[in-house]
């Protein structure tokens, strides 16, 4: 029997200040000390986790002008921007 696994969205605004919007990040934030809290508590019978996509190519991410983009994209791992197709 494999043991239950809980993700929550979590956001790089959550991590990094970078003039996102105050509310967003602080809640963001909180969220992921809650889920590393949880992480804690619930192990080793549940895996709980977080994700932190970055931009994603929306019309939101789509609005940064291109030089902001591409320096977000330089600093990724994968070196492209997560869509929400994928």
């Amino acid at each position: 029997m494999t043991s239950p696994k809980v993700a929550f969205p979590a956001s790089v605004a959550g991590l990094k200040p970078s003039g996102s919007s105050l509310p967003y990040a602080v809640t963001k934030a909180a969220l992921i000390h809650l889920v590393k809290s949880l992480a804690i508590i619930a192990a080793p019978k549940i895996r709980v986790n977080s994700v932190s996509p970055g931009v994603l190519l929306t019309d939101w991410g789509l609005q940064f002008p291109e030089e902001k983009l591409n320096a977000v994209k330089d600093q990724n791992l994968l070196k492209r921007f997560a869509t929400p197709e994928k």
